[in-house]
């Protein structure tokens, strides 16, 4: 019984994760391999960035041939991570805002027709970039 239910509770719990998705995300399939990918380090003597209400320490971007996006490891609630995309319509278009260490991920799509030229993912301190895994 409690096996059922730890298994009823998992599913319920990621439908509600994929379902705060922003409408034009995508997370990248098994099948297509990223254009760029990078993993940045934090700049302090531990390798990481932080405080006492949080620290990020690396992030992992990658760019595909329409989105990008990645996550970044931590803890937040202060230090967060959002996937970024540049296109060739010449717009900037920004992913959901996650805290760093959730492994969910935030990924951008270009409108529908344009390529992502650049992207990946900035690892913040409140408002502040202290990573950016872009290219």
């Amino acid at each position: 019984m409690a096996l059922r239910l730890a298994i009823a509770f998992l599913g319920v719990a990621s439908a509600v994760v994929f379902s705060a998705l922003p409408a034009n995300a995508s997370t990248p399939s098994k099948h297509e391999k990223p254009l760029f990918e990078t993993t940045v380090s934090g700049s302090n003597a531990s390798g990481g960035v932080g405080t006492l209400s949080g620290f990020i320490t690396q992030c992992y971007g990658s760019r595909y041939s329409t989105f990008a996006g990645g996550w970044c490891d931590g803890n937040g609630p202060d230090y967060t991570y959002k996937g970024v995309v540049w296109c060739s319509d010449g717009g900037k278009y920004y992913g959901q805002s996650r805290w760093a260490g959730d492994r969910t991920g935030s990924y951008v799509s270009c409108p529908s027709g344009y390529s992502a030229t650049r992207g990946g993912v900035y690892g913040y301190h409140f408002n502040t970039v202290v990573i950016d895994a872009t290219g």
